[in-house]
């Protein structure tokens, strides 16, 4: 019994506190094995022994009376009835175990009460898709087996989850030959996560690899599919196939609750009693309908319940859900129900997005982390022939403050340039929004592959806005700030910066200043007035709101950035580490402001206080987030950071072609070491587009000129700087590279 210990022993606790326990939960999810296994661990425990009876092949009270009494040993003129089963084991000490009880779940329940009032030394275990709801009852819940939430690096760590080890066993058994590789080990994790560890569904699927192999079968996995798979011949008709298994609980339902289940179906994640209510009412269902069917599916292990948190949440199990969404298709009523679900995203962007401002980042993931997974499917639907292109528009632009905190990348991007391609035009609100997704189609190309000329066609678009209305728009000044910082123009930067603040001085909006603060923090750093820049990062820090407004990344993310760089250049070595670990934890699951922590902060940190496998293991955590999340952006990054990582540690050196870099990269190059500096980055700083890096491109390019006393005088020159900048750092390595050409420890700035 694979991966069923923990449950052994919870059924165990349970068993001690009460007489009857039912083990409740959906069909093929192992209920009877669970039962089977623990009454065998314990039959020793009482001196009359177990009974065993197994409830599915009867289908009325007469013969289960029959049968009960049958297994309980009372003869044919005996009982008649529940109570009068009860009365024939009123002085044993037994565990009756009552397997597959919902067919006959009102006959279950009055026997079981009879047993517990009449028959004092009696326990039951009783199995069943639905509770029992009898006096005296505790509930186990049975869940899947466990199978990785991430994908694991190898067969032999995903095989330590028990689905897997399942998935692995049946498989083998049906193709002795097969060869899982080191490759396929998601592919087989993810079988197990779509089909929620139920062993049923496992054991099917995996039955059928020697047909279709380990890639067409995760291709292929839908409930078409899942439903040509027949299992044992020995199990009953309902157990042979999950289909069956399905179709028996749905055809238990009333037509309402089966109407719920399908329209339910139309739900990514998991979902609230209010969004179950905006979906599912309708055509003649009222919300307090819904209410009652949600219990009735909640009692029939069709639906979860989770009620951890403060908001109570429902989900269906991948296999039920496509179960239900065949039926619904079936119903002629899907493009209703998901125009009904699309425009309940759309409030649900609206609130989250005015959440997002003021709640905690764990509070509002923990009430909004399914939301752009919805989101993407409202989305599917309004775009598709059937469906709602307006709708689809209005949903993508409410979804926007949201495209960058989820791994969404190509696939959102593919979403705004339907919706710009949607959007009507001659409408003032309508040349708006499109500059809009515009922006945030630049944004996401930028991230993608690193080409920024759509920010600059963007940008200049706002511009020619902005000159028509004779009004600055904050939007349009982020798209100009965005253009500006992504080519790592500075000065241009800066002015975006104050242009903010302006309008939100104007304004009097606090969330719009700040986000010009955060801007300006990010446009001082990098010009090298670190006091300032670190004066205005704590104040966004400090501020009460969770999320800015016009930001892409979120601030506690990129101030954090900046922080770190700043404690090392002032040399708070183990500060600025702390500050990355921060970034990072903000940053959660969003590839895009992971990477940039790691590139602009962890990686280069690794190499500025040498420690190089400190760098080397950001490196590899951001070559994978970026591979997975297809951000081709860092590949230049990470090609740099290598060569960097050979210099320094085998003194190679490989052809820098630094022209060829992003700006970004040609300012960092100098600053990870001395022999990568190039005539961009001194001409970057002689123009003074960036300055924190100044201090150490006038060292490096000093080092590399012939003349002893050119040389000395270019690193004092550096020195000067980095002492006006308060860069601690700086100043220890120019001050180093001074004392080296002078030959004196003692040696100071000349003149």
């Amino acid at each position: 019994m694979l991966g069923r210990e923990d449950a052994v022993r919870s059924l165990s606790a349970a068993m001690q506190r009460s007489r009857l326990v039912t083990i409740a939960g959906p069909g093929g999810i192992g209920k009877s094995t669970l039962a089977i296994a623990w009454a065998e661990r314990h039959a020793e425990n009482f001196r009359d022994g177990v009974r065993f009876i197994d409830l599915l092949p009867i289908n009325n009270v007469e013969s289960a009376v029959r049968w009960i009494s049958a297994v309980l040993g009372v003869t044919s003129s005996g009982a008649t009835n529940p109570q009068q089963l009860a009365a024939t084991v009123q002085g044993g000490e037994m565990l009756i175990v009552l397997d597959n009880c919902e067919h006959l779940i009102d006959f279950v329940t009055e026997l079981v009460e009879a047993l517990l009032a009449g028959a004092p030394e009696v326990h039951v275990l009783a199995t069943s898709r639905e509770t029992l709801r009898a006096s005296g009852e505790t509930l186990y819940r049975l869940a899947g087996l466990t199978y990785p939430d991430e994908t694991p690096r190898s067969i032999g760590e995903a095989a330590l989850y028990p689905a897997v080890e399942l998935f692995i066993e049946r498989a083998t058994a049906s193709a002795p030959a097969l060869q899982l590789t080191e490759g396929e080990a998601g592919i087989v994790a993810d079988i197990c996560r779509r089909l929620d560890g139920i062993p049923l569904a496992i054991e099917l699927a995996a039955g059928w690899i020697d047909v279709v192999g380990i890639h067409d079968l995760a291709s292929q996995l839908d409930i078409t599919l899942l439903s040509q798979l027949e299992g044992r011949r020995t199990a009953s008709p309902r157990h042979r196939s999950l289909a069956a298994t399905l179709e028996w609980s749905y055809a238990a339902l009333d037509e309402d609750a089966r109407r719920v289940l399908d329209r339910f179906s139309v739900f990514q994640t998991r979902f609230t009693l209010a969004s179950a209510t905006a979906v599912a009412s309708g055509d003649g269902l009222r919300d307090d309908d819904v209410l009652r069917c949600i219990a009735t599916l909640a009692r029939k292990s069709l639906i979860q319940v989770d009620i951890s948190g403060e908001v109570v949440h429902y989900r269906l199990l991948e296999t039920t859900k496509a179960h239900a969404l065949e039926r619904l298709a079936q119903s002629g009523s899907e493009d209703a129900v998901r125009s009904r679900h699309a425009r309940h995203c759309c409030d649900l962007l609206e609130g989250a997005a005015d959440d997002m401002l003021t709640m905690g980042w764990t509070d509002w993931l923990g009430r909004y982390a399914g939301i752009m997974g919805d989101t993407r499917a409202a989305l599917d639907w309004a775009f598709s022939p059937s469906g709602d292109p307006d709708l689809g528009v209005r949903l993508t632009l409410r979804s926007l403050p949201f495209g960058q905190q989820f791994p969404l990348t190509s696939e959102y991007l593919k979403h705004i340039e339907t919706a710009l391609a949607h959007s009507p035009s001659g409408r003032a609100e309508s040349e708006l929004d499109a500059l809009k997704l515009g922006y945030a189609r630049a944004m996401l190309i930028s991230n993608i592959s690193g080409d920024i000329a759509p920010f600059s066609s963007v940008a200049q678009r706002w511009r020619a806005l902005e000159g028509e209305t004779g009004a600055a728009i904050p939007d349009g000044i982020t798209a100009q700030f965005g253009a500006a910082i992504t080519s790592g123009d500075y000065p241009e930067t800066l002015r975006a910066a104050l242009r903010m603040e302006e309008v939100a001085n104007a304004d009097r909006a606090p969330e719009v200043k700040l986000a010009g603060m955060r801007m300006r923090a990010q446009a001082e750093h990098f010009l090298g007035r670190h006091d300032y820049a670190e004066q205005l990062a704590r104040t966004v820090l400090a501020a009460p709101f969770e999320f800015l407004p016009l930001t892409q990344t979120s601030h506690r993310v990129s101030m954090r950035i900046v922080l770190s760089r700043i404690a090392f250049l002032r040399g708070e070595n183990e500060e600025a580490r702390i500050l990355v670990e921060e970034a990072l934890y903000y940053a959660g699951a969003n590839p895009s402001a992971v990477c940039q922590t790691l590139g602009m902060a962890g990686v280069p940190l690794g190499f500025w206080i040498d420690e190089l496998d400190y760098a080397e293991r950001s490196m590899s955590r951001m070559a994978e987030v970026a591979s997975r999340a297809g951000l081709t952006f860092w590949e230049d990054w990470l090609a740099a950071f290598s060569a960097a990582l050979n210099l320094k540690r085998h003194g190679i050196e490989q052809p820098m072609p630094a022209l060829d870099y992003p700006a970004k990269v040609v300012d960092l190059l100098p600053t990870l070491h001395q022999n990568l500096v190039g005539q961009a980055a001194v001409d970057r700083v002689e123009r003074q587009i960036v300055g924190w890096n100044g201090p150490e491109v006038l060292r490096a390019s000093a080092l590399k000129l012939r003349d002893r006393r050119e040389m000395i005088d270019g690193v004092g020159n550096a020195l000067k700087l980095a002492q006006r900048q308060g860069a601690v750092a700086w100043s220890r390595r120019a001050q180093a590279s001074l004392d080296e050409l002078i030959g004196s420890s003692t040696a100071r700035v000349p003149g």
